[in-house]
């Protein structure tokens, strides 16, 4: 597809087209080139407010010109009448000669000044931070203690941890031990239930086989006391044969003669 839109620029258009570019890679260098000016210039002047006697003059400058400068931003007279108090006021002392020499003195004596302070305070500071070293020392020794407290704390917890942990285990271990045992026990018990039933069934089953057995006997010792009375009637019966019997035969034998 591009190839195709390539193609259907002819030269006029081809030659517009690349005229338009150069333009825009014109327009676009010269941008850059405004953005580097303007960056070199703002790293200048960043360089400039960094050093200490710029920075000294202008504020020595501000200082002993004040009035001039105050007047300068916020009186409302006109330009003329600024300039002219600015001049009346302003000598070659006060823009020049006494910012100079504030200028020597905040960086040629200030520094010796603030050494002989320094070497004034060493005692001071040695003391200071020998005090702070202490106090450092002590916390550090609190902070060892501390942490030892913590650490033995730790292990005290771990090993509290780990035994109860051990106690929870061999608990769950019992646990599950009485429950298999309460298992066992309960298909036992139900054994056993299973066993008594059996032997109820088997006492009831006796039970009426006992009974029936002493109906049966009391039915046989009727029998048999019936057939006691039947065997005496029976021994009566026949003894009375006997006798009448006996009594018959001794009345047919006939008896000794008697002599006429």
């Amino acid at each position: 597809m591009k190839l195709k839109a390539k193609l259907l620029f002819l030269p006029g258009d081809y030659k517009l087209h690349s005229r338009y570019n150069d333009k825009k890679s014109f327009g676009c260098n010269m941008l850059d080139s405004f953005k580097e000016i303007y960056t070199s210039t703002l790293s200048t002047a960043a360089q400039r407010v960094k050093n200490p006697a710029l920075g000294a003059f202008v504020l020595s400058l501000c200082s002993f010109n004040w009035k001039s400068i105050l007047y300068l931003l916020f009186s409302e007279t006109g330009i003329l009448d600024k300039i002219n108090y600015i001049s009346g006021e302003s000598t070659w002392k006060s823009v020049i000669g006494y910012p100079a020499v504030s200028v020597i003195v905040i960086c040629g004596f200030l520094p010796w000044v603030n050494n002989l302070i320094s070497q004034w305070q060493i005692k001071p500071l040695d003391n200071t931070d020998s005090i702070q070293n202490l106090r450092k020392a002590k916390e550090i020794r609190r902070a060892t203690r501390l942490r030892r407290l913590q650490a033995k704390q730790d292990v005290t917890y771990e090993k509290v941890k780990t035994g109860a942990e051990k106690d929870i285990q061999k608990m769950k271990e019992d646990i599950t031990e009485s429950q298999v045992r309460m298992g066992e026990l309960s298909a036992e018990r139900d054994k056993l239930k299973h066993v008594v039933s059996e032997l109820e069934k088997q006492s009831v089953n006796t039970s009426k086989i006992i009974n029936t057995l002493e109906s049966e006997k009391q039915h046989l010792e009727a029998l048999v006391e019936e057939q006691k009375a039947r065997a005496h009637k029976a021994e009566g019966m026949n003894a009375e044969l006997i006798a009448r019997m006996n009594d018959m035969a001794s009345s047919q034998i006939p008896g000794p003669r008697r002599s006429r």
